[in-house]
């Protein structure tokens, strides 16, 4: 088992610092979808809020949707966190490619169209 895999056998996880992984292995994108509702796996803002003292605090807002890219052999891969969404996007992700996915350290992601 990769360790990509979660422990449903259907869902992949992205790679964290240091790794990187071939995604097309599971063939191309056959969707990308934006899902609506869930609590744990939504994108998230910061937001300050003011409180009654006068003084602020910083919360994570959840924007209440997430990413999903389900792939030819129906691996699904979850993207909740806006740098890897971002250099997905600016590689030009999207249905149809395959590509690669290497995060060398934190806050950056390297994507390579196949």
């Amino acid at each position: 088992m990769s360790p990509f895999d979660k422990p449903s056998k259907d869902y992949l996880s992205l790679p964290k610092v240091g790794e990187d992984y071939n995604f097309s292995q599971h063939g191309s994108i056959t969707e990308i979808k934006k899902v609506e509702g869930g609590k744990g796996l939504n994108f998230q803002k910061k937001e300050t809020l003011v409180l009654p003292d006068g003084t602020t605090a910083t919360i994570d807002k959840n924007l209440g949707y997430h990413y999903t890219i389900i792939f030819e052999d129906g691996k699904i891969l979850t993207i909740s966190s806006w740098a890897p969404y971002y250099a997905m996007e600016q590689a030009g992700v999207k249905e149809g490619v395959k590509f690669n996915l290497n995060h060398p350290e934190k806050g950056s992601w390297l994507v390579t169209i196949l």
